[in-house]
């Protein structure tokens, strides 16, 4: 799928999930006039790709509203080269199991 597609893939979840989902934001009177969440279209120019590097393992349990404590696993870092570089985790869901890299 190209990045555009997945785009719009997710835009299209996203708003399915507003709609209709029991947990939900929007109130059943809502829902019905419901036609979806503003989103700007794609741009090319905001993608990129980065090298997820190696990062120590850690764990990090999120208590949620609706799921439980659900479990987060880290499975690397990334280096953003911007002005200011700087690094952020990559964190998976350890129900969904480890993502390849």
């Amino acid at each position: 799928m190209d990045p555009e597609e997945g785009h719009d893939r997710w835009r299209r979840g996203r708003d399915e999930l507003f709609a209709h989902h029991p947990a939900g934001p929007l109130l059943p009177a809502d829902r019905e006039r419901f036609t979806g969440l503003p989103v700007a279209p794609y741009d090319p120019a905001h993608r990129f790709e980065v090298p997820v590097g190696d990062a120590g393992p850690q764990v990090r349990d999120v208590v949620t509203g609706t799921d439980g404590t659900v479990r987060f696993e880290r499975v690397g870092r990334v280096r953003l080269g911007t002005s200011t570089p700087s690094t952020c985790g990559g964190w998976a869901s350890a129900a969904a199991g480890r993502s390849s890299r």
